[in-house]
């Protein structure tokens, strides 16, 4: 296995479980051996032949966002908790795309990390290594033992965008963070006949690049091409507009509000994220 560097900031939440520094980089390296490397961001799970994605970079991604997205932030349940590994959620049409007992068929059951935290890695680990924004790692999630209100994951890519929204709204999330987490995340990866209804090909790139992870997406939104509905329609609300333009010219910008956005899911949950937390 090649040596990976994970330049990652990783931090500690308050009363976290006993794992070392050592053991979440053995994790990070697992996972990010998987991954080719900026420009062919291709996971390669050899007992998984049955899933239709073989870019397990964008299903990091969506793993992050299925587990964190039942966050309410009015009344504090649901978020970041390894729920969608139970068999109710991993079972959910929502979760088709993902690979069941995902933490422990992509590092095996040796691991000292929660689900929650694997998942939550292999997000951050699948951005940095596919060319995207470094994003801070906090450890200390704990796993759920019951699923969380999965059918409150705003999934369905026909949704009105203020409908969206009020997803957004219950999780805590500003109409900018819902652009940068839905059509961003949409830098990686595709739609698959198997799992969506927005194509009747095996595989549809939501943009050119579909195995890097940058702004390509969002000059796909400009051009009024998009694979899913919702990507075009962010594009023809005018307060998304300057956003998605901003983003489309420059890079780094889109880097910097993803990284924000991203790291507010990866805080969602009753597990005590510290914005300051302890280097370890």
């Amino acid at each position: 296995m090649k040596l990976i560097v994970i330049s990652t900031a990783i931090y500690a939440c308050a009363n976290a479980y006993s794992v070392s520094q050592s053991d979440i980089l053995w994790t990070a390296s697992t996972l990010a051996s998987h991954i080719s490397g900026k420009g062919g961001c291709l996971f390669a799970l050899p007992d998984s032949p049955e899933f239709p994605s073989r870019n397990l970079a964008a299903l990091w991604l969506q793993a992050v966002f299925h587990d964190a997205g039942t966050w309410d932030a009015h009344d504090g349940t649901g978020g970041l908790n390894g729920s969608i590994e139970t068999d109710a959620e991993a079972s959910a049409k929502a979760n088709k795309a993902i690979i069941p007992a995902l933490a422990t068929r992509a590092v095996g059951g040796q691991r000292k990390m929660s689900d929650a935290d694997v998942i939550a890695l292999g997000g951050v680990v699948s951005l940095e290594t596919c060319g995207g924004p470094k994003i801070d790692f906090w450890w200390g999630r704990e796993d759920a033992t019951v699923c969380d209100d999965f059918a409150a994951l705003p999934t369905d890519p026909n949704l009105p965008v203020a409908a969206l929204q009020m997803d957004f709204d219950r999780m805590g999330l500003s109409p900018v963070d819902m652009l940068a987490l839905v059509s961003g995340s949409h830098s990686l990866g595709g739609a698959h006949a198997d799992v969506s209804g927005a194509t009747t090909a095996k595989f549809a790139p939501f943009d050119s690049t579909p195995d890097v992870f940058d702004n390509e997406i969002f000059k796909r939104i400009l051009g009024g091409d998009c694979v899913l509905a919702i990507d075009c329609a962010f594009g023809k609300e005018e307060h998304l507009r300057p956003y998605i333009q901003k983003w489309a010219d420059d890079k780094e910008s889109f880097f910097e509000q993803y990284k924000i956005s991203f790291e507010k899911l990866l805080g969602f949950g009753k597990w005590g994220y510290q914005t300051h937390g302890v280097y370890v």
